[in-house]
């Protein structure tokens, strides 16, 4: 059988490219291989284009056909002989129905590209699951030690936060507690939250103490060496039960506890530095506050108040409007209303980690 013929003035250009690149009529027969495509898949002039993908018919999705529509985005991979080929086309002017066809070998991008995303589902595995144990970190919402029941909130920017808190019960019916912020948020500053957590977790009988226990973390987080990548803003409580007095030492944490009682509100201000090289270890403050049972104390983090909307407004002060506006509320109504509240505000763009813990006394 003769075999189709195409002209020199295109065969000249083809026969230069590297690429495979073969030249379809519109019935599907092949009119032109170049050398390199000839070499290393054979000779398929004169057959159907889809002989060489060992098919019996043209194929669904037809790139030729596609371009030739009009479709300029017509492309498609295809396997051959354990290579993978990116094939695009273009009409060739001067034969009215034809089409050319590249074969540009993409195995070695194809597989980077499939490594990759399997690194990015593995990826994405190991932070669902490092967002699950920073969230087991949190504490329950139940009642410590028969005098002081948590209820809290806790939104993240990112899949993982830099916000953390918690409230542990200490000796003679003392219970301790705290609201910590690290510096921005994504998997370095999760895994210092994670570290905050264990060392007051595991620091014995210095829990007691606000004070002691600021300057432990400090003592504990420089042997880190990270001063110069992240701070920490953290305030520190342990609520006595035989005087019924709160005491509070600050390390930096720029939102004042909240004390609502039966006369309303009270900004509780309590000073500090946060935990930071450009302050090292700096003299504490312990603040003692008197509370009744039927109290209730808001600790919360920035992203709450700092919350912007569209105009970038912040939150501010609606933060304690809210909080006044909701004294006859439970604890899980007013965290609730809040993390609603500030949700409409911004229009549901949460730029940065969000927590609030209530206790009640008791």
């Amino acid at each position: 059988m003769e075999k189709p013929q195409i002209s020199k003035f295109y065969s000249d250009i083809l026969t230069g490219m590297k690429d495979y690149v073969r030249v379809i009529d519109p019935n599907g027969k092949v009119l032109y291989q170049n050398k390199p495509m000839t070499e290393r898949m054979g000779d398929f002039v004169g057959r159907h284009c889809y002989e060489l993908l060992k098919q019996d018919r043209r194929c669904e999705k037809c790139v030729c056909q596609s371009r030739l529509s009009g479709d300029l985005s017509a492309t498609r991979n295809v396997q051959i002989d354990e290579r993978t080929y990116s094939v695009v086309s273009a009409p060739v002017q001067d034969q009215k129905g034809s089409a050319v066809e590249v074969f540009h070998d993409v195995t070695e991008l194809t597989d980077i590209r499939d490594q990759l995303q399997r690194q990015n589902r593995q990826h994405e595995r190991d932070l669902e699951f490092a967002k699950a144990l920073q969230h087991k970190l949190l504490p329950a919402n139940r009642l410590y030690n028969d005098r002081v029941r948590c209820r809290s909130v806790y939104a993240s920017a990112d899949l993982l936060g830099g916000d953390i808190y918690d409230i542990f019960e200490l000796e003679e019916g003392r219970v301790g507690f705290y609201i910590a912020d690290v510096s921005g948020h994504g998997v370095t500053s999760s895994m210092i939250t994670m570290f905050i957590n264990r060392t007051l977790r595991n620091m014995g009988e210095e829990a007691q103490f606000p004070c002691k226990a600021l300057a432990y973390l400090h003592e504990e987080y420089e042997q880190l060496n990270m001063f110069d990548q992240k701070y920490i803003t953290i305030l520190y409580g342990v609520y006595d039960p035989s005087d019924q007095v709160l005491r509070l030492a600050n390390g930096g944490h720029n939102c004042p506890p909240v004390l609502q009682g039966p006369e309303g509100l009270n900004e509780v201000s309590v000073s500090g530095l946060p935990i930071s090289e450009l302050y090292g270890l700096v003299p504490c403050q312990v603040v003692e506050v008197g509370v009744k049972p039927g109290d209730r104390l808001f600790l919360y983090t920035d992203g709450i108040i700092e919350a912007k909307n569209h105009s970038g407004v912040q939150y501010g002060e609606r933060f304690i409007k809210l909080l006044d506006k909701s004294k006859d509320k439970s604890s899980e109504e007013v965290n609730a209303s809040i993390m609603s509240a500030v949700n409409r505000f911004t229009g549901n763009v949460i730029s940065d980690d969000m927590a609030i813990v209530a206790l009640d006394f008791l």
